[in-house]
């Protein structure tokens, strides 16, 4: 079996993202000023960034266009996608990162996963 190369997992991002905008696009709306999420890729020193909120998701390639960040891998955004409960005991192990307002940036996931 082959590996998924980076292209193919920003790929795969960028569609994810689409999708993810096209239907949760109100909820989306709520969040402002948007959030900074970083998507580390697997094996390499990569990150894809995405503008979240103001009714969008956005690919960027600044990190500094937002005061508050998510920063998190690959594979951990996969599984968040899954059991997006599973957030607190990763941002406990470190394996997700908030840089900002803390309050701010909980505060609007709680609002994507109502």
């Amino acid at each position: 079996m082959l590996k998924a190369t980076s292209e193919d997992i920003k790929i795969e991002l960028r569609a994810l993202a689409h999708k993810l905008e096209e239907g949760h696009r109100e909820k989306l709306t709520k969040i402002s000023p948007p959030i900074l999420v970083a998507i580390e890729l697997p094996h390499s020193s990569e990150r894809v960034l995405f503008l979240v909120g103001e009714g969008k998701i956005k690919e960027v390639h600044q990190e500094d266009l937002s005061d508050s960040k998510i920063y998190l891998g690959y594979r951990e955004f996969k599984k968040l996608l899954e059991k997006p409960q599973k957030i607190l005991q990763y941002l406990a192990s470190g394996r997700v990162r908030i840089k900002g307002d803390l309050r701010r940036v909980l505060s609007s996931l709680e609002v994507l996963s109502e």
